[in-house]
């Protein structure tokens, strides 16, 4: 019998407006890390997609040496890599990370003379 492949993502992206500006929000991860541990703990074969949050998480080396993990940290970066792991096989696919696909640049305010 085969090993059952899961993908998860987990946690929120961030976007761009500037040079030293990013839009991002509070996720954590930690809904995505639980779904993606709970498989693990199952025998699944687990490969969690984590933002730079979870990335600081593994880091810390909290994460389960169970799960493959791959960071990201934009949208696009997202997108990229999800686009890379679907040329594998997997049987489950949970999406939990909180994304935003795009931001507007912020424009520079014209001063008045």
């Amino acid at each position: 019998m085969s090993t059952i492949r899961v993908l998860v993502t987990a946690g929120g992206t961030r976007e761009a407006i500037d040079d030293v500006r990013v839009v991002s929000n509070l996720s954590t991860g930690r809904f995505g890390i639980a779904i993606a541990q709970a498989f693990a703990d199952l025998g699944c074969t687990t490969t969690l997609l984590g933002s730079t949050k979870v990335n600081d998480v593994y880091k810390r080396g909290k994460l389960d040496p169970r799960l493959e993990f791959i960071p990201f940290d934009s949208f696009q970066d997202l997108k990229a890599k999800l686009e890379t792991q679907s040329q594998e096989r997997y049987d489950y696919v949970l999406m939990a990370a909180a994304t935003r696909e795009k931001c507007r640049p912020v424009r520079k305010p014209q001063r008045s003379q």
